[in-house]
């Protein structure tokens, strides 16, 4: 008996520049003095406002020193076999990420909060 894999829908990768985008633009937003209960109820509203518009499906992951506020899946990660996404839903992205990565490792390098040439 042949095993289907479940596959990430497309609409995810053409939300994912958007959502790392949106990681940057975010931090000022999402100031590390908010209570978390300010952060989930922010994330909710803009990433809600995206998923019902059919603008983002994925997982949201914020993270803070001793607090994860938010870490939630929205939308569907198999619209055919109607599988939501969760917080640990695996999505296959391959090295899609690396480009964004750098940036972001240069963006912390700018505001002194990372030094690349660390061991």
């Amino acid at each position: 008996m042949r095993r289907e894999k479940f596959q990430s829908s497309a609409p995810i990768l053409k939300a994912f520049p958007a959502v790392l985008l949106l990681l940057f633009l975010s931090a000022p937003l999402l100031e590390s003095s908010d209570p978390p209960e300010n952060i989930r109820s922010k994330v909710e509203a803009y990433i809600g406002a995206l998923v019902r518009m059919g603008k983002f499906s994925g997982s949201v992951l914020i993270a803070q020193i001793r607090n994860v506020p938010v870490s939630k899946g929205y939308g569907m990660a198999n619209y055919e076999h109607d599988v939501p996404n969760t917080p640990r839903t695996i999505f296959r992205i391959g090295s899609i990420t690396k480009q964004f990565t750098v940036a972001a490792a240069m963006w912390l390098q700018e505001r002194g909060m990372l030094k690349v040439d660390d061991p």
